[in-house]
């Protein structure tokens, strides 16, 4: 799968998140800026990960800092991660009118900001 990347200004862009399971807690990564935590619960993680992005971006914008600091991807593993989750949940969508649903998989979650 072709990974076409946005470039994130002071002013638009997108921050990517993954939450999956790793064994009795959750991993949490903001894939665009390459921030990490773990937590008990996914909804929670993401709402500390979604924090922590725009608060970085806050700073970005206050400092006047480069727009090189909103675009820090996180590693290959966790994007492979991603990728698979998204198409997974493509395939759901396919097959959730004959079949009900599959085990779960990681959350997804893409939030453009302006």
């Amino acid at each position: 799968m072709k990974n076409v990347k946005i470039w994130n200004t002071k002013k638009r862009g997108v921050f990517e998140f993954l939450v999956y399971p790793d064994e009795k807690r959750f991993v949490g990564v903001c894939l665009t800026l390459n921030i990490i935590e773990e937590g008990e619960s996914p909804k929670e993680l993401l709402e500390n990960l979604e924090e922590a992005a725009f608060g970085h971006l806050e700073v970005v914008r206050k400092e006047n800092l480069s727009n090189k600091l909103l675009n820090r991807p996180a590693l290959k593993k966790y994007w492979d991660k991603y990728y698979t989750a998204k198409l997974l949940r493509e395939v759901e969508k396919l097959l959730q009118k004959r079949t009900s649903s599959l085990a779960p998989f990681p959350v997804k979650q893409e939030l453009v900001y302006t």
